[in-house]
């Protein structure tokens, strides 16, 4: 079982019905990144990181908002982790479109 914490717990509240996708890695840890959509719009995302056993090693949301003002950690400012989550989600283009 994983060990989630409030930020999860805030995240599934707001977004019941997320998208989401879990990785196993090759270092036996555990990875889950959830895209909360309204309107067919990626609006925040989670990301969690677990440790073999599935104690905890990081959650985080992000929401456009912050990504966009934040800079993007990717090397192309048009690719903000909601967008890259879009298309990890197959969502579609009209998704991109602001």
């Amino acid at each position: 079982m994983l060990q989630r914490t409030d930020c999860f717990f805030e995240f599934n509240r707001r977004f019941p019905d997320a998208l989401v996708r879990a990785y196993q890695h090759d270092n036996g840890c555990h990875s889950e990144i959830r895209a909360g959509v309204e309107f067919g719009v990626v609006q925040e995302v989670f990301l969690g990181v677990y440790r073999e056993d599935g104690s905890l090693r990081h959650e985080r949301i992000w929401d456009e908002f912050v990504l966009s003002h934040m800079g993007c950690p990717l090397r192309d400012p048009g690719k903000t982790v909601a967008r890259v989550a879009a298309g990890l989600f197959e969502i579609g283009d009209k998704v991109l479109a602001r």
